[in-house]
C-alpha cells in the first residue's frame, strides 16, 4: 500500500518543475516527472499516479491532447488533472474544460493556492476512488451471488454481512474527516453534509440538512456562487472560494470543490468537499496590510532604500532617490550601476560583491551587513557622497533572493572631512616647520653635530620599518628621533664644542639634556609618545643609561630603535673630543652589547640594514 500521494509534474520549463517540486516535496508528496506529453503519457502508464500537474504549452502534444487521451484511457480516466497556464482567455478554459480537466493553476504560481488546491483534489479523489472500490466489490459480490445461486441464502446473508461492514467503514470515514463532505440536489438543497461541519462552524447537521444551501452564503457571494452553481449544472468543474455565515452571524472563508451525480446521464445531484480556509485568508490579509504599512515607511524616508536582485539588478527604489539625485525612479531603475556610481565608488561596490556573494550562496547561515561610503552621479552633474549599508534577504528556505541596500546622504559629513583633513595636513606643517626650527636652533649652538638628528631619524625610521612597526607609530617615532636633542639648548655651547675629555661636571649638564627635551617637548602637544621617547632615548636595558636608569621592561619600543640609531650616528660621526671611528666599529659596538645595553630585535633590524647594503647614512 502506498504510503504518500504519487504527483506527476508535466512542463518542458525544468525551472517551473523545480519550483513546484520544491514546493510539494516538504508536505510529503512522491514526485514524478516528464518534460513532454509523451513522456507525461508513458510515466503514466508505469506509475500509480494521483494528481497531474500539467502545463498546457509544451512543444509537440499540448496539454489539452494529453488530457483528452488521459480520459479516454479506463485505466487513468479518474485521475484529477489541473492544467497549469499563463493563459487567461475564457476560450482555453472552456477548451480545458471540455478536454476533462478538473481544475486551473495560473502561473506564476501561489504556494498556498497551490497546495490548497492539490490537497482539495486529492480528498476528492481519495473519496471517489473508495466509492470505485466499493462498487467493484459490490459488482464482484453480485457476479458471485449469480454463480453460486445454489447458495444463494448464504451467500446473500454473507454479502449482506459485507456490506453493512461496508457501510459502516464508509460512513466512519465520511463521517470522521476534518472536512466538510455534502451533497445537493439540483435545486440547491443539501441532502447530506458530514458531523464535521459541526467541528468548524456552530451549525449541527441537523439545522442543515434538507435546507437550501444558498442562505448560509454571505450575501456579496451569493451572485457569484449562484453563476458557479448554473454552470456546474452545465457540467463545468470549477471549485471556488467563498465567504460562509456561521450560526451566530461570524464570517467563515472556504474552499468548494464539486463533481455531478450522474443517473441514467442525467445529473441528479453534486457531491461536494469543502474546507476551511479561515485562518490562510486571515494571514493573507495580515500580510496586505503589512506590505503597504511597510511600503508606507519605505516611501516616506529621507533615507533612499533599494532591492537588488543576486544579479545586482534594481528591482525596487525608494521615492527618495528622487529628491536626493533629481533621476526620476524609472531612470535609475533602468540606469546600469557605472552610470550612477563614480569609477572609484564602482570598484568599491563591485570588489564587496564578489567578495561576499560567493560566501553567502555557499553558507546559508552566513548573513552579512556591511557599510561602505559611494559617491553616486546626480542629473545636474554633480555628485554626492552617501553612507551604504548593504543585507542581504533570504526566502523561507534559506536561498538568498535580494540585497537591501540603504544610502544616506553624507555629503555635508564628507565636506567636513576635508576640511578636516586640510586643517590636519596645515597643524602637520606648522608642527614640522616649529620641529624644523628647534633642530636649527639645537645645530647653531651645536655646529659640529649638525645633521646629527636628521640621521638618527633616518636610521630610526628604517630600523622601524624593518620590524614592522604600525605607520603611525613610525612617523611619531621620527618626529621624536628629530628633536632628540632639543634639549641641549640648556647646555652651554662651549661645553657642547669643547674639544677633548669632559670633566664631570660638564658631563653631568650634558646628561641634562633628555630631561630638558621632555620638558620641553611634552607642553606641545605632540601626539602619542614623542615626549616620553625624547625622555628616554638614553636609557639602557640593564639600567645604566640616563635620567631615570630605567630597565628593559620600562623602556618605549621607540626609545630602545632611538637610542641604537643614536649610538651607531654618533660613533661613526666627527665629534669635538674625538674623530670619527666609522660605521664598523659603531656596529661592533651594538652586536658586542646587543641583549646587556640594546634591545636585542633592535640590533638585528640595525645589523641586518647595514649587513644588506639596504641602509647608509646620506649626507645631511
Amino acid at each position: 500500500m502506498k504510503s504518500q500521494s504519487v504527483i506527476l509534474i508535466v512542463d518542458d520549463q525544468s525551472q517551473n518543475v523545480d519550483l513546484l517540486d520544491a514546493y510539494l516535496v516538504p508536505q510529503g508528496y512522491e514526485i514524478v516527472k516528464a518534460a513532454n506529453g509523451e513522456e507525461a503519457l508513458e510515466k503514466l502508464s508505469g506509475n500509480e499516479i494521483d494528481l497531474i500537474l500539467l502545463d498546457v504549452m509544451m512543444p509537440g502534444m499540448d496539454g489539452f491532447e494529453v488530457t483528452r487521451r488521459v480520459r479516454l484511457d479506463n485505466c487513468n480516466r479518474q485521475v484529477p488533472i489541473v492544467l497549469v497556464t499563463s493563459l487567461r482567455d475564457v476560450e482555453d478554459r472552456v477548451k480545458g474544460i471540455e478536454s476533462g480537466c478538473d481544475d486551473f493553476l495560473s502561473k506564476p504560481f501561489d504556494k498556498i493556492e497551490l497546495l490548497a488546491r492539490v490537497q482539495s483534489l486529492l480528498k476528492v479523489k481519495a473519496y471517489n476512488d473508495l466509492v470505485n472500490n466499493y462498487r467493484k466489490e459490490l459488482e464482484l459480490e453480485v457476479t458471485s451471488k449469480i454463480e453460486e445461486k445454489n447458495k444463494l441464502v448464504s451467500k446473500l446473508r454473507e454479502s449482506e454481512q459485507v456490506l453493512r461492514a461496508s457501510e459502516e467503514k464508509y460512513r466512519s470515514l465520511v463521517e470522521n474527516i476534518n472536512d466538510v463532505l455534502y451533497m445537493l440536489d439540483t435545486q440547491g438543497n443539501i441532502t447530506y453534509i458530514s458531523p464535521a461541519v459541526e467541528r468548524f462552524t456552530k451549525y449541527k447537521v441537523g439545522d442543515l440538512t434538507g435546507k437550501p444551501f444558498a442562505p448560509i452564503i454571505h450575501p456579496d457571494d451569493l451572485a457569484g456562487l449562484l453563476g458557479r452553481f448554473n454552470r456546474l449544472v452545465s457540467g463545468e468543474i470549477e471549485p471556488w472560494e467563498f465567504r460562509v455565515l456561521d450560526k451566530d452571524g461570524s464570517i467563515l472563508f472556504v474552499r468548494s470543490s464539486s463533481r455531478p451525480i450522474y443517473k441514467d446521464g442525467q445529473i441528479t445531484g453534486f457531491t461536494s468537499l469543502m474546507i476551511d480556509i479561515t485562518d490562510r485568508k486571515l494571514a493573507e490579509e495580515a500580510l496586505r496590510k503589512s506590505e503597504a504599512q511597510y511600503r508606507l515607511l519605505a516611501e516616506h524616508t529621507t533615507d533612499v532604500l533599494r532591492l537588488l536582485d543576486m544579479n545586482l539588478k534594481t528591482t525596487y527604489l525608494s521615492p527618495s532617490a528622487e529628491k536626493l539625485r533629481g533621476f526620476t525612479l524609472q531612470e535609475m531603475v533602468e540606469m546600469p550601476l557605472d552610470r550612477q556610481l563614480t569609477p572609484e565608488s564602482l570598484r568599491t561596490a563591485y570588489a564587496v560583491f564578489s567578495e561576499e556573494i560567493p560566501k553567502v550562496e555557499s553558507d546559508p547561515g552566513y548573513d552579512p551587513i556591511f557599510t561602505r561610503d559611494l559617491e553616486y552621479y546626480c542629473k545636474d552633474g554633480t555628485t554626492i557622497w552617501t553612507e551604504s549599508k548593504f543585507s542581504l534577504i533570504r526566502d523561507e528556505n534559506g536561498k538568498p533572493v535580494s540585497i537591501l541596500a540603504e544610502a544616506r546622504d553624507i555629503s555635508e559629513r564628507k565636506q567636513a572631512e576635508e576640511k578636516l583633513a586640510k586643517s590636519y595636513e596645515s597643524l602637520k606643517k606648522t608642527l614640522n616647520d616649529a620641529i624644523d626650527t628647534m633642530v636649527k636652533i639645537v645645530e647653531t649652538r651645536d655646529p659640529y653635530t649638525s645633521g646629527h638628528q636628521q640621521k638618527v631619524a633616518d636610521l630610526a625610521t628604517a630600523i622601524a620599518r624593518e620590524m614592522k612597526l604600525e605607520d603611525t607609530r613610525i612617523d611619531q617615532l621620527r618626529m621624536a628621533a628629530i628633536i632628540h636633542d632639543i634639549g641641549k639648548m640648556y647646555v652651554p655651547s662651549d661645553i657642547l664644542s669643547k674639544p677633548g675629555k669632559l670633566a664631570d661636571i660638564e658631563l653631568s649638564l650634558i646628561r641634562t639634556h633628555a630631561q630638558n627635551g621632555y620638558d620641553i617637548v611634552k607642553g606641545m602637544d605632540f601626539p602619542g609618545a614623542v615626549a616620553e621617547t625624547v625622555l628616554q632615548h638614553h636609557e639602557r636595558l640593564d639600567g645604566s643609561g640616563y635620567p631615570n636608569q630605567l630597565k628593559s621592561e620600562d623602556t618605549l619600543l621607540e626609545a630602545k630603535i632611538l637610542a641604537v640609531a643614536d649610538v651607531v650616528e654618533a660613533m661613526s660621526s666627527h665629534r669635538p673630543y674625538r674623530p670619527a671611528l666609522g660605521i664598523d666599529k659603531a656596529l661592533e659596538e651594538i652586536s658586542k652589547n646587543k641583549g646587556k645595553l640594546y634591545d636585542p630585535d633592535v640590533a638585528d633590524a640595525c645589523l641586518e640594514l647595514f649587513s644588506s647594503g639596504r641602509f647608509e647614512f646620506k649626507p645631511v
